[in-house]
């Protein structure tokens, strides 16, 4: 199995973790409750869970993995995410005054690779279009050849992405589709869910570590 595959594994095994903690513990519970994540609606994660985890089974267990295909895949992956995430740190230290339509480039970050590919493209186009921008990423030896050098790694991966994933099946491109978005919906919920346990658990450190969450 792939990196990429196990990242998907173990963020939904990590979900289900959190999730099912915090239903199970009554402390837990209770402090939620006090910010609004009663019963009901924690329950919406865990259904979004439940989806996710389904159709992701869907895939594996119906369509093999092509392994040659991954591999290849694999490694461009790896240089256009270590790429963008090399960016994104400086554009947080040089972009002082805060951009929420950049911040919403990046927060939270996709979890699918399709979700991200197109997040992190949007990232490129936005900073490459801005010369206020530029110029200031200039001042930390950013420039925009770079940033079109790390733009066409993300190119590659994105082909490489579209060999390894049935093009022409239309009812596996319509389970990824659905699994991506169910992924990403939940990526996102449990964005919002983690941030608020850190604070309701703040004074409780070991506690939310035993939930499956690192205090810091």
């Amino acid at each position: 199995m792939s990196k990429y595959k196990l990242s998907i594994e173990h963020f939904l095994i990590n979900t289900r973790l959190v999730i099912t903690n915090v239903l199970k513990d009554d402390d837990a519970f209770f402090s939620m409750e006090e910010f609004g994540y009663d019963y009901d609606r924690i329950a919406q994660g865990k259904d979004l869970y439940d989806t996710a985890h389904q159709l992701y089974l869907k895939l594996e267990n119906n369509y093999p993995e092509d392994i040659e295909a991954a591999d290849v895949f694999q490694e461009l992956w790896e240089k256009a995410f270590e790429e963008y995430l090399f960016f994104l740190r400086i554009v947080r230290i040089a972009i002082r005054k805060k951009d929420n339509i950049l911040y919403n480039f990046y927060v939270p970050q996709k979890k699918s690779f399709s979700g991200w590919v197109e997040q992190a493209g949007n990232f490129y186009q936005y900073l490459l279009e801005d010369e206020n921008i530029l110029n200031q990423l200039i001042n930390y030896k950013v420039t925009k050849d770079k940033l079109l050098t790390g733009q066409e790694l993300l190119k590659q991966a994105k082909e490489s992405w579209l060999k390894m994933t049935h093009q022409n099946d239309k009812q596996y491109q319509k389970i990824l589709t659905e699994r991506d978005q169910t992924i990403d919906q939940l990526a996102e919920w449990m964005h919002d869910f983690v941030g608020i346990l850190k604070i309701a658990l703040e004074k409780k450190p070991k506690l939310l570590e035993k939930i499956g969450v690192s205090p810091f």
